[in-house]
C-alpha cells in the first residue's frame, strides 16, 4: 500500500503495543484482561474506551469508534494509512522501505480541501439563517427550526439560483496550493 510493503507494515503492527500507544495519549486502567480508558476522541467522564491487548484492537462504546493500532493514529492524528505506518515505525525505531511512487494526498491539499469544504458549509447556513434557503415547494427549511438549533446542528439549504457556490471553488481552482 503506497509503496510500503505488507511484511513493514506487519513488522510495525507487531512493534506497537497498542495499550502502550494509547497510554502515551490517556491514563489507561486494567479491568480484567481488557484496558480501559476515557475515549480520546470525544469528551466523556466515565471510561468507555476498551482495550483488548490479546486481539490489539479497541472500540469505544460511547461514539461507536474501533480499530487497531493504525486505525487508533490516524483518528488522532488525522493521518492516512502510510502517514500512520510511518509514524509508527518512526516510533519503535523501524526502518521501512517504500517504493518510489507516489501515493495518496498531501497534507497541504488535504487541509485545503477541508477550508473548503467547512467555508461552503458556512455558505449554506448563512443562506438558510438568511432565509434564502427554500425548498423545492418555496417554503423556509427547517420550518419550526429556531435560530438556535440550526446553529447548533449546522443547518443548512441551498439558495434559490445554482452556482452561489462556485466562487469558493473557483478560489480552489485559481490557487490549489495556498
Amino acid at each position: 500500500m503506497a509503496g510500503i510493503s505488507d511484511e513493514d507494515i506487519q513488522k510495525v503492527r507487531d512493534a506497537s503495543d497498542l495499550v502502550a500507544v494509547i497510554g502515551e495519549r490517556t491514563p489507561v486502567k486494567q479491568r480484567g484482561r481488557d484496558f480501559w480508558c476515557c475515549c480520546p476522541l470525544h469528551q466523556e467522564k466515565t471510561p468507555s474506551f476498551k482495550i483488548d491487548p490479546a486481539t490489539q484492537l479497541w472500540h469505544c462504546f460511547g461514539c461507536g469508534e474501533g480499530g487497531d493500532v493504525f486505525s487508533f493514529i490516524m483518528k488522532t492524528e488525522d493521518f492516512n494509512f502510510p502517514e500512520a505506518v510511518r509514524y509508527l515505525a518512526d516510533r519503535a525505531h523501524i526502518d521501512i522501505a517504500e517504493d518510489a511512487r507516489g501515493g495518496g494526498v498531501s497534507r497541504s491539499v488535504k487541509s485545503r480541501m477541508k477550508e473548503i469544504c467547512a467555508r461552503t458549509a458556512e455558505f449554506y447556513h448563512t443562506q438558510l439563517m438568511r432565509g434564502r434557503g427554500r425548498t423545492p415547494h418555496g417554503s423556509t427549511w427547517p420550518p419550526a427550526a429556531s435560530a438556535a438549533r440550526c446553529r447548533r446542528s449546522g443547518c443548512s439549504a441551498t439558495p434559490p439560483g445554482a452556482g452561489r457556490s462556485s466562487g469558493i471553488f473557483r478560489l480552489w481552482a485559481s490557487n490549489p496550493t495556498r
